[in-house]
């Protein structure tokens, strides 16, 4: 039973991650990639109103998720105390956290719905995106720096900048599918396509910036030494998250390369035969990094395992 708690728990964490990554990468793509070219016709309409809806599904779908999440966690805690401690759980700090970042989510949707009758509206966008911020924001007291005595609001606040930026990126590439869907069901977007890709790059590279800047020192927080990171189901994760986002990195460069080396012949060509295929695998990869970082939360951190370490030849036999 307990398995089966720590996978559901590892499973909705991931897909509150995903559904996150659609609401910031939405927000921050349609602010600084698609609206600086509403005055092309060819960014007019569909593709400003795909990154909106794609920010209301992600809303949408994050209310359920973290409600549903909430009730499993506060059920397999019953289980295991042997008594329904359902009143007890929620009123902790972090129920009373995640039940507000489900509020704000929920408005973000309605915002979004909003926002849709007039997409041209700064008023509207500007509370969409403040909204965005405040569930990035209430992300930071459901992370393991909450739990810290010490340096608990630089991790907690470094927790939230690495999340965020992580999900502008995976946003954003999901954005960039649906786009391309727009543009080869609509012939009159085709031409923002090359466009939209090099605009990105700039959103891309600033949100790796942001990760690695921030996901150095949680890891040297976290994990402390080698031996936390071969000895432990946290450095084990951390491992797999690394060499995931080293997968994806090397996609992201293929992807930015293509856009850049665009000419009039092949290189255009390429870009619309090969280039989607390429971000839609980037985007897989993506969602499997997100899910091994939501096991990051159901994990101790690797400093807080001392004892239980299992040895470097354990490891390797």
């Amino acid at each position: 039973m307990a398995g089966i708690a720590d996978f559901t728990d590892d499973l909705f964490g991931g897909a509150q991650l995903v559904f996150l990554s659609l609401i910031l990468g939405g927000v921050v793509c349609a602010l600084f990639v698609l609206r600086p070219l509403q005055g092309d016709p060819a960014t007019r309409g569909a593709p400003v109103d795909a990154a909106i809806r794609l920010v209301v599904a992600g809303a949408a779908a994050l209310v359920p998720t973290q409600l549903l999440h909430l009730a499993l966690k506060a059920e397999a805690l019953s289980g295991t105390i042997g008594r329904p401690v359902w009143g007890q759980f929620f009123a902790t700090g972090f129920a009373h956290a995640a039940l507000i970042r489900t509020g704000i989510a929920a408005l973000v949707a309605a915002a979004g719905v909003w926002l849709l009758r007039s997409p041209r509206s700064q008023g509207r966008w500007a509370l969409v995106a403040a909204l965005s911020v405040a569930v990035a924001v209430a992300g930071a007291w459901l992370s393991h720096g909450a739990s810290r005595f010490e340096d608990r609001a630089a991790l907690m606040g470094l927790t939230a900048l690495h999340a965020a930026a992580a999900a502008v990126w995976v946003g954003g590439v999901a954005l960039l599918v649906v786009l391309w869907r727009v543009a080869r069901r609509e012939p009159r977007y085709r031409d923002m396509w090359p466009l939209v890709l090099r605009r990105f790059a700039g959103v891309g590279a600033g949100a790796l910036a942001v990760i690695a800047v921030t996901g150095l020192p949680l890891g040297i927080s976290y994990v402390a030494d080698l031996g936390g990171l071969v000895g432990t189901g946290y450095g084990a994760m951390v491992v797999t998250k690394t060499g995931l986002l080293a997968v994806a990195m090397g996609l992201a460069f293929r992807n930015f390369h293509a856009a850049r080396a665009r000419t009039a012949g092949s290189g255009a060509s390429a870009l619309r035969t090969e280039t989607p295929y390429t971000i839609e695998t980037e985007f897989l990869v993506l969602v499997v990094l997100l899910l091994s970082a939501a096991s990051l939360s159901s994990q101790p951190p690797a400093v807080d395992i001392v004892q239980e370490r299992a040895t470097w030849s354990q490891v390797v036999e």
